[in-house]
């Protein structure tokens, strides 16, 4: 004698998950390296890290901050002088519109928030 099981069928109407591809564009560690013993202007241009040697007692002018979030400055005293970052206009360095290193080789990084720039 035969005995007849049900048989049990199960559909999915749900495909199945797509892994997704979450690599992002590599992030870029380099620094344009800058020596500067007069008076600068960083432009936005000069890259998305900028790392300035500075000498003499100079001012160092940053560029605006709109549309230049996450790019970062470093200014090392490199030299004996005063160095003096001053914000683009009105623009801000933590609330501050400059900032100053006056001991040698104190370094100060800055960070674009697109609307200020920060101390790190």
């Amino acid at each position: 004698m035969r005995r007849w099981l049900p048989l049990l069928l199960i559909l999915s109407l749900t495909p199945p998950a797509v892994a997704q591809d979450v690599r992002r564009a590599p992030i870029d560690y380099s620094y344009a390296i800058l020596s500067k013993s007069a008076t600068y202007s960083v432009a936005s241009t000069d890259g998305q890290n900028v790392l300035i040697l500075a000498t003499n007692t100079i001012t160092i002018n940053l560029y605006a901050v709109s549309g230049n979030t996450g790019k970062t400055v470093t200014v090392k005293n490199a030299g004996s002088g005063t160095i003096t970052i001053d914000g683009s206009g009105a623009e801000t360095i933590d609330g501050a519109l400059t900032q100053t290193i006056a001991a040698a080789n104190q370094t100060l990084t800055l960070v674009c928030t697109g609307s200020a720039w920060v101390l790190v």
